[in-house]
């Protein structure tokens, strides 16, 4: 059987497994929902308890950001802390801590994008007078992107996806989590459609890698055959 010196290959070989630059990702957002106070928890009485879910997907099925707002009823009471939990775009099951406002026209924003709610739980709340103050609990402006951006600077623009125009008052945000990355729908009402474009994180994790031994180099006498190659497409960008 022939033989071959397998420098070309291999170069071949490592270039198909280097982490090179982020590559950039244009994600369409259809009919993207207008922010709605009271979309996961109607106005109730607070209580240090699990509080009963209306919906835990939102209407228009992307992953948002979380609020609350408090409204005294006599005394106001000590409003204490939202615990919610859920998972984000990748599956991953998150929590945030909201602090309730003790204003009433404070309505609180949270910084993570769900895509699905699990629980929304209050606690270290104490009734100050007669009856118990309000709360509501909803859905924020915030819109949490498929991939995670490492950067506020990696979210390079959001636009209206029909007449292509920047939106104006663009704010972005990313921590390098799925979470932690997303555009703020400016406007939104169910019918604008969005396109953001944004460097995302790259996996720098090489399945068993390490396992394998490559030469890199010529050496005399060195000689081998290639048997079987193959690899594993994890993700596929558009």
């Amino acid at each position: 059987m022939p033989r071959f010196a397998p420098h070309g290959f291999i170069r071949q070989y490592v270039d198909l497994f280097r982490v090179g630059s982020p590559s950039v990702v244009a994600e369409t957002f259809t009919d993207v929902a207008a922010a709605d106070d009271n979309a996961l928890v109607v106005s109730v009485a607070m209580d240090n308890k699990a509080y009963t879910l209306a919906i835990s997907v939102f209407t228009d099925g992307y992953a948002h950001n979380v609020t609350c707002k408090r409204t005294a009823v006599s005394t106001g009471d000590t409003p204490g802390i939202l615990t919610v939990v859920g998972t984000d775009n990748a599956g991953a099951v998150i929590s945030e801590v909201l602090t309730v406002s003790a204003s009433d026209t404070t309505e609180v924003v949270g910084l993570k994008c769900f895509k699905t709610i699990t629980s929304i739980t209050g606690s270290t709340w104490a009734k100050g007078g007669a009856t118990e103050d309000n709360i509501i609990v909803g859905m924020g402006t915030k819109v949490g992107l498929l991939r995670a951006a490492a950067a506020d600077a990696d979210i390079l623009n959001v636009y209206n996806a029909s007449s292509l125009a920047t939106i104006a008052s663009f704010a972005g945000k990313a921590d390098g989590t799925v979470s932690g990355s997303y555009f703020i729908a400016t406007g939104a009402n169910a019918s604008i459609d969005y396109v953001a474009v944004y460097l995302h994180v790259q996996s720098t994790v090489l399945t068993a890698a390490t396992l394998a031994t490559v030469a890199t180099s010529a050496a005399l006498g060195f000689s081998c055959e290639v048997e079987e190659f193959g690899f594993h497409v994890t993700d596929v960008l558009a």
